[in-house]
């Protein structure tokens, strides 16, 4: 028996091993072999795509990418995102369990031959063919059957690092790449509310902001398998892929664990106010430079930043009780303190003094050049200390004044002026020296003689712009100088002066339309405007993106065979020589839809009756990127006179025909 057993025990050592293949039985740690390399890059290939066409690859490329994301929380649906070093793509495939052959972090290689590149609603993708869906063409997903002809799996494990971006940074670049942002919230009407609608399965949008209020969509499907999940009410980081619907940039999350925010909300702080801004300036000297003592904390709104730069390592602040200028040696202020953010000050041990009569609060004092002492920023370093940011998105009523009513109580407080005009020497000059860098006064007046300065600094990134000619309204935050007060303001569009001058004259500020008063996604409809379809049913609409609102009209997705949309401007008296200029865009051109005319016999109303006249403007064209601004230069209209009407036209037909979105903004028509 022992001689049996150790004969047997003998046998079983000489078994070949070849006939022992259970290990390879999974594919190795690594991946399957594989013999294929790339010869292109996916910003390569993204070079066939043209904006509306269905274009098929023709040569031999081979792009290599690692996924990115996939479909295995139903977040995306029959679909893989692809990302190498250049760029990133969605690749449509027909088939499900993606996830299963083509995993986040697997490498895949594409053979693009045959293979179709076009876009959903600016968003490019890689397909393997086109279908008719109600007589639109779209791009289909690669057969289950011919994935392998086209798609190699390489290496498992192979994770892509987002790219750590600020929501304000975002760009087209960034689409179908992994990014990461950092302290940034779900807004707080969509914290604890669930992604998507897990019931009727709707996608939906939920907004993340930073805490600069800088804003971006978050889109959900309801299949994905966290749609009844509920959003966090914290701060934190996001990992997200970047996406674009029409000029709506988005992004979407693979899952749950690319959301981790646990830290305290942008504005929610521990700081309670003692005292007012009254109470802060009743530390000032004058001629002194104060430090304060006493633990005093104020609280108070922001009404002028450096977002425009007509402002300088400075914000204003403003409460019930009063403003004041406070001075940061930093840049940039207005990322954590803008225009509306609340602000505690913690005032111990700065300083108070003023600049030629205009009190401010600062970190230190320094001599400068000529020998003066200056009061000086918080540094940097400190700010944290002194500047503690609060809610975002607050808002102070401008204090209603005429100019004679303005008094030195007023000084550093948002105040609000109406029935004024530049004066006829100031009307249509620029704000400021934008060459030079020089800062500037302007003459304000009301309709009594009273007079103003408005100052603007050479730096303002405005500086360049021409002040209106008509009589309107200007917000603005008063200042004060040797004794003189004058006014400054954020931005141009706190001017608003269209209306006829004092003298009866229109002053040739007969147009001065940023569109910011209409709402998004709604039609326009402002006063003296004539918005009408004479083809078909839909009208210029308002759109905002970026916080910017402009206008446009499109014939995408119109089940109209023909479109035609007019967007008229108020009457304009060409009997004194005028100008316009506009901006105006594209996006997604299929078709040279847009065109500006002129009209000096239209009655107000009907639009076929009058006679129209093509404009010499500078307008998009094929080449043009999506969404990227066309000045239209400088349009001569002294040629016309009578009472003269501008019109934007728009043509376009309907499903699956001439669909370009035509986009306009900034009209101004004034003295040439």
């Amino acid at each position: 028996m022992k001689r049996s057993f150790f004969y047997i025990l003998l046998l079983g050592l000489f078994v070949p091993t070849a006939c022992v293949d259970l290990d390879f039985d999974e594919p190795p740690p690594g991946g399957e072999p594989i013999d294929i390399s790339a010869n292109a890059t996916i910003q390569a290939l993204k070079a066939w795509y043209v904006p509306g066409a269905f274009t098929e690859i023709t040569d031999e490329l081979i792009i290599r990418g690692i996924v990115i994301a996939d479909d295995e929380s139903g977040n995306f649906y029959k679909t893989i995102i692809i990302q190498d070093e250049t760029a990133g793509i969605e690749v449509k495939l027909n088939s499900v369990g993606l996830f299963n052959d083509y995993p986040i972090g697997r490498e895949v290689f594409i053979r693009c031959r045959g293979l179709v590149i076009s876009d959903y609603n600016g968003l490019v993708q890689l397909g393997g063919g086109t279908y008719d869906d109600a007589g639109q063409t779209r791009l289909s997903g690669i057969e289950e059957v011919l994935l392998k002809n086209f798609i190699v799996a390489g290496k498992r494990d192979q994770f892509v690092t987002p790219k750590v971006k600020s929501i304000k940074d975002i760009n087209t670049n960034d689409l179908s790449t992994l990014i990461q942002l950092n302290d940034v919230q779900f807004i707080q009407s969509d914290a604890g509310e669930t992604y998507a609608d897990p019931v009727t399965q709707f996608s939906v949008n939920h907004q993340i902001e930073d805490c600069a209020g800088n804003k971006i969509l978050l889109r959900t499907s309801g299949y994905a398998d966290f749609a009844g999940d509920v959003t966090p009410g914290g701060k934190g980081t996001l990992v997200a892929v970047a996406s674009v619907f029409g000029s709506d940039l988005q992004l979407f999350i693979r899952n749950v664990n690319d959301v981790n925010m646990s830290d305290t909300r942008c504005g929610q702080v521990s700081v309670t106010p003692n005292g007012t801004i009254a109470d802060l300036k009743a530390f000032y000297q004058s001629g002194s430079f104060t430090t304060i003592t006493q633990d005093l904390i104020v609280g108070g709104i922001v009404t002028m930043d450096d977002q425009s730069g007509n402002y300088y390592k400075t914000i204003v602040i403003q409460d019930a009780t009063g403003g004041i200028e406070i001075k940061i040696n930093d840049f940039d202020l207005f990322t954590s303190f803008g225009v509306g953010r609340e602000v505690f000050l913690k005032c111990k041990d700065l300083v108070i003094a003023d600049y030629f009569g205009l009190i401010q609060v600062g970190g230190n004092t320094y001599v400068d050049g000529s020998g003066n002492t200056r009061l000086g920023g918080i540094e940097p370093a400190n700010v944290g200390d002194h500047v503690i940011p609060g809610q975002s998105g607050q808002t102070v009523t401008p204090l209603v004044k005429t100019i004679d009513q303005l008094s030195l109580s007023d000084v550093s407080k948002l105040v609000r002026l109406q029935g004024v005009q530049f004066t006829d020497a100031d009307a249509g000059k620029t704000y400021a020296d934008a060459v030079g860098k020089f800062s500037v006064n302007l003459n304000l007046e009301d309709c009594d003689a009273n007079a103003l300065p408005l100052r603007t600094s050479g730096y303002a990134d405005f500086a360049g712009q021409s002040s209106p000619n008509g009589n309107g309204i200007i917000t603005a935050v008063l200042a004060i100088y040797n004794g003189d007060l004058q006014l400054f303001i954020r931005n141009p569009q706190d001017v608003s002066m269209s209306g006829t001058r004092c003298d009866g004259g229109t002053g040739g500020g007969d147009i001065d339309e940023n569109f910011e008063t209409v709402g998004n996604n709604a039609d326009v409809s402002l006063a003296g405007w004539l918005n009408v379809a004479t083809k078909g049913n839909r009208l210029w609409r308002g759109k905002t993106f970026s916080g910017n609102t402009y206008v446009q009209a499109t014939a995408y997705n119109d089940t109209q065979t023909e479109m035609e949309t007019w967007l008229i401007s108020p009457a304009i008296d060409l009997s004194v020589a005028k100008k316009l200029s506009f901006l105006s865009s594209v996006a997604f051109w299929v078709h040279d839809g847009g065109s500006v005319l002129i009209s000096t016999n239209f009655n107000g109303t009907n639009v076929g009756a009058a006679t129209w006249n093509s404009l010499a403007a500078q307008l998009p064209t094929s080449s043009t990127t999506n969404y990227d601004w066309v000045n239209s230069g400088e349009v001569d209209l002294s040629s016309y006179s009578g009472t003269g009407y501008i019109a934007f036209k728009y043509t376009g037909s309907g499903p699956g025909g001439q669909t370009t979105t035509f986009i306009i903004d900034d009209v101004v028509v004034q003295d040439k």
